[in-house]
């Protein structure tokens, strides 16, 4: 049994992107369906679209506030902008509506599983809740006592977790059941801004105190890891989950910097007895899987191309064989590795 954390590298990718349009970038989206990348703009207030080339295209602009906080549901893409959210279809970005929340300063965003939108209120001191379906809100979190940021939905443990602005900023829980707070970690980082899940469900966070993005285990009970320096005032982090690769916004030099996540440097064929797969034409399936345990799926050259907790991992059908399928236990020791042909 191989722990994972000492195959793993994380890689600097050569993809910081120069583009003269990003002004101010925020916030970073990434969509699937066409692989392209959703930047917001806060200076020259548009919303810019990344295809795979790293060509830009306006996909949206004219918005007097931000963006800041932009977040993609199904195919309509929201963006915080002032006290309003509002909510662009994908493609084309035609504005599909608009709702006024009431807020001072809505900044960070994620989305529950139930249709429903939580955005903090970084002037206010407050987390909303808009129903996607309804269009309606309400403050959901009230009488925080540090400037909420950075917010995303943790699906492993049905919960929103949240970095502040400050010094030495703690992180945050917040309840979905009745909206009370508890704090996961105390930290050392200064004005925290972004917070990403990775597939492993880890969380990463930015801070323009250290100018750097920090790893911290599921649980928050593990040391933080450094895992990218020399950042310019990092903001709200995107995560391509299909590559498994974290995007950066440096909002003090108009740059985008793409950082690739786990990368095994040697993944070898370990089967554990009570472990099997069994595949079929468009999925595999791990008989022996216990509670707690996550299946990966990876390219030849070790790229993430997905992960889940359920005992089925579909096979992607743009993605020659072979593939390797790994298998770890809740404290990410390798159980399993095979080759699927």
């Amino acid at each position: 049994m191989k722990n994972l954390l000492p195959l793993l590298s994380f890689v600097l990718l050569a993809a910081c992107v120069h583009a003269q349009n990003y002004s101010g970038p925020e916030s970073v989206e990434f969509y699937k369906p066409n692989h392209h990348y959703y930047i917001s703009n806060t200076q020259s207030h548009v919303i810019l679209e990344r295809d795979g080339a790293g060509t830009l295209s306006t996909f949206a602009s004219g918005l007097v506030n931000g963006p800041h906080g932009l977040e993609i549901i199904n195919d309509t893409l929201y963006a915080c902008s002032g006290a309003n959210l509002k909510a662009f279809q994908i493609p084309g970005g035609t504005l599909l509506y608009t709702v006024n929340t009431g807020a001072t300063f809505l900044n960070g965003i994620t989305h529950d599983t139930s249709g429903n939108i939580f955005a903090t209120d970084f002037s206010g001191n407050k987390v909303y809740r808009i129903n996607t379906k309804t269009h309606l809100s309400n403050v959901f979190v009230t009488g925080l006592t540090l400037s909420p940021n950075g917010i995303v939905y943790d699906s492993i443990d049905n919960k929103l977790v949240m970095v502040n602005w400050g010094n030495n900023a703690p992180v945050i829980a917040i309840s979905l059941q009745d909206s009370s707070t508890s704090t996961l970690t105390s930290t050392t980082l200064d004005n925290c801004d972004g917070i990403i899940m990775t597939s492993l469900g880890e969380f990463i966070i930015s801070s323009w105190g250290q100018n750097a993005c920090n790893l911290f285990d599921h649980a928050f009970t593990s040391a933080m890891q450094t895992i990218v320096t020399g950042l310019h005032s990092p903001a709200d982090l995107g995560y391509n989950n299909i590559g498994d690769t974290l995007a950066i916004p440096n909002s003090a030099n108009n740059t985008i910097q793409f950082f690739a996540l786990h990368q095994p440097n040697n993944i070898e064929q370990i089967t554990q007895p009570q472990l099997q797969l069994q595949q079929s034409n468009h999925s595999i399936k791990v008989c022996g899987m216990l509670s707690g345990y996550l299946v990966c799926l990876f390219d030849v050259n070790g790229r993430m191309i997905a992960c889940t907790h359920l005992d089925s991992i579909a096979l992607p059908s743009d993605i020659l064989l072979p593939m390797i399928v790994s298998v770890f236990d809740e404290k990410k020791n390798l159980l399993l590795s095979e080759k699927v042909m």
